[in-house]
């Protein structure tokens, strides 16, 4: 329930509202929203460590294998859109993209691994059930239906603003889409955070960020033989290096045991940067 159903739970907005703006064929809006949800649960990530976690707990992470698959996930993307747009290679077969079948495939290899790792965290502490729970996978369901025509409302609503402003929807949608997309994150994390639970916290938004990469196949799908890798804009590039560079600091800072409020606040700072850039 919580690698797989949590994960599309909370990551379902940004899905939803991706594959809506794909099929109005909003190209950037919809990549602006998934790479804008990277950027957003890094920032929540972190912010909250910084100003409301007292003894900081991203100090205590050790889902050190999980964020490394996210990083390459990551740099899977960057590298695409290196050789498309820049090399002007052509990735695709049968107009799908080869990068699709090692998103999944990486995908994949990172929900063994948090199985696992919750396996043994089960194992440590089992919980009885007596319920069927028809009733609350009514509830899961009927909200998964009201995301759907909300998702929809959102991309329309979106693309009023941006054709009556002077906003571009690579930032409308890095920006705002992204942002908004993320407050499920936001709500587990701190609902995390106030149980003491430091491990679920970090691994909701490293979860989280798994995901929304593993929806761009699904996006190449609803696109129905248009590439989605050929339609990413040459400004994600911005978004999608910062976010990399600080997932890789992150893990690193993490694994040395060198993280503190200083490299903290210069991350934070880092990650507004492809906002001014694209704007």
């Amino acid at each position: 329930m919580g690698v797989f159903f949590l994960a599309l739970a909370t990551s379902s907005p940004e899905l939803f509202t991706a594959a809506s703006a794909v099929k109005a064929k909003i190209f950037d809006l919809a990549l602006g929203g998934i790479f804008g949800s990277l950027l957003s649960n890094l920032f929540i990530l972190i912010l909250l460590d910084l100003f409301v976690s007292k003894s900081g707990f991203l100090k205590k992470g050790r889902n050190f294998r999980g964020i490394f698959i996210v990083i390459i996930l990551q740099a899977l993307i960057i590298v695409s859109i290196f050789l498309r747009k820049l090399a002007g290679f052509n990735l695709d077969i049968f107009s799908f993209g080869l990068e699709n079948i090692f998103i999944a495939i990486l995908y994949i290899f990172f929900l063994k691994n948090e199985l696992r790792d919750n396996k043994k965290d089960s194992d440590a502490s089992k919980i009885e059930s007596n319920s069927s729970c028809v009733k609350e996978w009514c509830v899961f369901i009927i909200a998964l239906f009201a995301i759907t025509f909300f998702a929809q409302l959102v991309v329309i609503q979106s693309k009023i603003i941006v054709e009556g402003s002077m906003l571009n929807y690579v930032f409308f949608g890095t920006l705002f889409l992204g942002f908004v997309t993320s407050l499920p994150e936001l709500v587990v994390t701190i609902s995390a955070l106030m149980n003491r639970s430091h491990s679920m916290a970090i691994g909701n938004i490293i979860g989280s960020n798994a995901l929304d990469i593993a929806i761009l196949p699904i996006l190449e799908l609803v696109s129905f033989k248009v590439p989605i890798f050929s339609k990413i804009s040459i400004s994600h590039i911005y978004t999608l290096i910062i976010v990399e560079i600080v997932t890789l600091a992150i893990f690193i800072l993490i694994k040395s045991k060198r993280l503190n409020r200083g490299y903290e606040l210069i991350l934070l700072l880092l990650l507004i940067v492809p906002l001014i850039i694209i704007f």
